[in-house]
């Protein structure tokens, strides 16, 4: 954050918020011809932007360059803000030549975001960014959702723009122009009355993905991106007029045993039951959409019966979206047929409609479709029972899906055995006849038959809200046994509080998951990774251990990943990697690609990484650590001496991620690479508006851009990159400067920069304080050895190679190799330096084979032929 006013503490959460973006049109071409007056223009404005503002209830968050990133609770108060800021902009620009009018862009939109104590970030920030890019110099766009809660309480002109694609949304998003008072008089235009019309459209789902760093660990969860194979099935099951199912649960009613006694009485209760269905139905048959509601307010006497109830009332507000005839079939407009009566007993037909109105019930709680139930179609009897996929006396359930515009149909059958109630339900595409689910049977006492189907709707509103998120791994996973919906939401809420970096909160959705659904196991598999991330690794180790030994209960994908993350806790990079190639062969996705190129510049194979990414685009929405992909693959470039094309993708990764620290490093180190120093400098004044995003911040820019410069000879250059972090750290507030963290790079910038006593105090604290740790001790050898006090180095030297320094993964040997190249060592040097790879010593998350290039340490060893063979590219 700038320097506007912190979140509250108790703000430090996801929350749905009203986010304004801003900025200056043509702002670049403005800063070439006038650099100063423009930026003088630009603070008068963002003077009246924040005044107005806090006047309406809101808060600036942050500038950022040539816009402003505003937070409302209110979206009404929010478009009266963004209105108010445009027609006193358009007021004073008036006044001014055209050559010194600034006009800014607006963009509102309503989202889930999440807030932390100096950034927001997620869907909310993402679209009403890309929403300003569309609005016109001097306009505002908003999106739908705005657009529905300013309606009523605001006068607006718009014209409704569409269904627009936005960069990196998944879906489109419909966008409505705000026509201003200001807008309209300067074109001449005559005010239109009314609000703007738009045509109806189905529901949109708009989803994210995450990917997430941990300290030492990078975990990524893989995902699936393309949709499932189509699943061989029987034929019959397809095309026949009833439907058979061939799964090895399915039982058919030849194979069913006579009812007992007890049985009977079971069957007599449900029949009791089933009579109130009865007669709600034909209330619904006979009643208009008043007299439906009425009816279902009536029927909540009896809970079973209110569920039909509502389900059909829900689907009677539906019917009126297009037909096929309007719009063709629609994926996200499901029919849901009348479930068929295979119990052998013509009276418990009407158990079909209640499952066909649980089913419909459910899918309508997800808020992701639009519902079709058979049961408000005025299905004749016989045609109910003669149903079939296809070729139905009465009407197959395809002809009646396609008639309603539907894409998917769900459709099933139910039985007796013995004291069970079982039914089988698939789902499937409507134009192609691809199964996409084939659910095994859900069963349960056959006086329950409400928790029977209640379990079947829950199941059936899991696989669809699987099958429309970004989750297909999971889908493929789950297509004959979804998780229980309520399961599966928190496994959702998990994942994106794992996204955004809240892993204990991870931790409990997950935890909760599983309680719920314990033969759901992703969960748990999350769960482990999560609590790795908190550095709870004996306790991660141990739950991975244990879901190893659960691995014929886990999917292949599922497996893999276990086996890759015990890889990654116990800092087997070789291994992990190896897991990481075949998570790739299992799906090639975004985030198992990151995995495996990852640590293909651990191993220094920067070749088999150019490989990787560019198989996969690494840009994701509201994942702000996917900016690692483009500055890994920036790293590989470099590493190759391809400085230009290192260049290209850290600018990708800029214009992807604008606003993000990692993306901004791989461009200002491409740039110093190349010598372009100007642009190095505009970069670094640019960070001083970003938001640190772990060690990335300002300060670690300075540091390891100078640690470039002076590799490539340019001393000066680095010291004044030097000098500006030690201005930087000068400006930090106390709280931060106290930590060990920070005192650890505050060191290393000492180090760097020469001052060596002052960095030997700190490391020599540090080292008292962690002497578990080889790193700090290693730094006291350095500063003694860089002072030409080769005495104390070489006591350093020998006092690490007999210490003991659990699950140092070869530092230890990396910190030694630099005393010993210091010192002129250098057999010593490079055989340690070698040592330290075969004992896996590069896995961090920021650490890439370049780091050992910008090493000054071993500028005695370069030219020997062990450290180039050392450096010599992998595979």
């Amino acid at each position: 954050m700038s320097d506007d006013k912190k979140l509250p503490e108790e703000s430090a959460k996801r929350t749905l918020a009203t986010i304004v973006f801003t900025d200056v049109a043509s702002f670049s071409a403005q800063m070439n011809e006038d650099e100063s007056g423009t930026l003088k223009r630009v603070n008068r404005d963002f003077t009246l932007m924040r005044e107005v503002c806090e006047r309406k209830g809101g808060r600036v968050l942050k500038s950022m360059g040539d816009g402003l990133l505003m937070y409302f609770d209110s979206a009404s108060q929010a478009v009266a803000c963004a209105m108010e800021i445009q027609n006193s902009n358009h007021d004073r620009a008036k006044k001014e030549p055209n050559e010194k009018r600034l006009l800014h862009r607006i963009g509102i939109h309503i989202g889930d975001v999440y807030f932390n104590q100096s950034d927001v970030m997620g869907d909310g920030v993402n679209i009403a960014s890309r929403l300003e890019s569309k609005a016109e110099p001097g306009g505002i766009c908003i999106s739908q959702t705005v657009y529905d809660v300013v309606k009523n309480s605001i006068k607006l002109d718009t014209t409704y723009l569409g269904p627009i694609e936005l960069k990196n949304i998944r879906e489109k998003v419909p966008v409505y122009q705000l026509l201003l008072e200001a807008q309209l008089g300067a074109a001449g235009v005559k005010k239109r009355k009314g609000t703007a019309k738009k045509k109806r459209t189905l529901p949109m789902i708009i989803t994210g993905v995450a990917a997430v760093a941990a300290i030492g660990i990078f975990f990524i969860y893989p995902k699936f991106i393309k949709k499932q194979e189509p699943v061989a099935d029987d034929p019959a099951g397809v095309t026949s007029t009833k439907p058979r199912f061939t799964d090895s649960q399915a039982v058919t009613p030849e194979e069913e045993e006579e009812p007992s006694q007890e049985q009977g009485e079971t069957v007599s209760q449900l029949q009791a039951v089933l009579g109130q269905f009865e007669t709600a139905l034909k209330k619904q048959e006979e009643a208009s959409a008043k007299a439906l509601a009425d009816a279902a307010k009536k029927a909540a006497e009896d809970a079973i019966a209110a569920d039909i109830a509502v389900a059909a009332a829900v689907a009677v507000a539906t019917a009126t979206t297009p037909t096929a005839e309007d719009s063709g079939l629609d994926m996200k407009r499901i029919y849901v047929a009348i479930f068929e009566n295979l119990t052998g007993d013509p009276a418990e037909q009407k158990l079909g409609n209640v499952i066909c109105d649980s089913i419909s019930q459910g899918l309508e709680g997800t808020k992701l479709v639009s519902v079709i139930p058979a049961t408000i179609n005025r299905v004749s009897a016989e045609s109910i029972i003669n149903q079939g996929v296809e070729g139905g006396g009465g009407g197959s359930v395809v002809s009646q899906a396609e008639q309603s515009g539907a894409g998917i149909a769900i459709y099933g059958s139910y039985f007796w055995q013995s004291y069970d109630l079982k039914i089988q339900t698939k789902i499937i595409n409507v134009e192609t006849g691809e199964v996409l689910n084939s659910l095994n049977p859900v069963s349960g006492p056959l006086m329950s038959p409400r928790k029977v189907v209640g379990e079947l709707q829950e199941r059936v509103a899991s696989a669809m809200s699987l099958y429309y998120s970004t989750y297909d791994y999971l889908a493929e996973a789950t297509r004959s046994w979804p998780p229980l919906y309520s399961a599966y939401k928190l496994y959702e809420e998990g994942m994106k509080s794992f996204g955004h970096g809240d892993y204990q909160e991870a931790v409990d959705n997950f935890g909760e998951a599983q309680k719920i659904d314990p033969e759901f196991l992703t969960p748990a598999v999350m769960k482990a990774t999560a609590m790795a991330n908190l550095e709870k690794v004996e306790q991660a180790g141990a739950l991975f251990e244990d879901l190893k030994k659960k691995g014929n209960q886990l999917n292949e994908l599922d497996r893999t990943y276990v086996d890759f993350s015990l890889a990654s806790n116990n800092g087997d990079v070789l291994r992990s990697y190896q897991y990481a190639r075949q998570l790739v062969d299992l799906e090639s996705s975004h985030r198992t690609l990151i995995n495996a190129g990852l640590r293909a510049l651990w191993l220094n194979r920067p070749n088999d990484a150019l490989e990787i990414f560019q198989k996969t685009d690494p840009a994701l929405k509201m994942a702000p650590m996917d900016a690692f992909a483009y500055h890994f693959y920036s790293a590989a470039l470099r590493q190759l001496g391809n400085n230009d094309e290192a260049l290209k993708v850290a600018q990708e990764g800029v214009e992807e991620f604008p606003f993000n620290f990692i993306a901004l490093t791989a461009e200002t180190i491409a740039l110093a690479k190349l010598g372009q120093m100007d642009e190095v400098n505009r970069r670094i004044s640019s960070s001083y508006r970003f938001t640190p995003l772990g060690e990335f911040s300002t300060g670690k820019l300075l540091l390891d851009t100078g640690m470039v410069l002076a590799a490539d000879g340019n001393v000066s250059g680095a010291a004044e990159l030097y000098d500006q972090a030690f201005q930087w750290v000068e400006k930090l507030p106390a709280d931060m400067v106290e930590t060990d963290e920070h005192q650890f790079f505050y060191a290393e910038l000492l180090y760097r920069a020469g001052k060596y006593e002052e960095a030997k105090k700190i490391f020599s604290t540090l080292a008292s304080e962690y002497s578990e740790y080889p790193i700090p001790r290693g730094y006291v050898g350095l500063c003694a050895a860089r002072l030409a006090n080769t005495r104390e180095a070489l006591e350093v030297f020998n006092d690490m190679r007999t210490a003991e320094y659990p699950d140092s993964y070869g530092w230890d040997s990396y910190m030694r190799a630099r005393i010993a190249a210091l010192i002129n060592d250098k057999e010593q040097a490079t055989s340690l330096l070698q040592e330290a790879f075969t004992r896996n010593f590069p896995n961090v998350i920021s650490w890439t084979m370049d780091n050992l290039l910008n090493e000054t340490d071993f500028d005695s060893v370069r030219e020997t032929d062990a450290y180039v063979a050392i450096l010599q590219p992998k595979g």
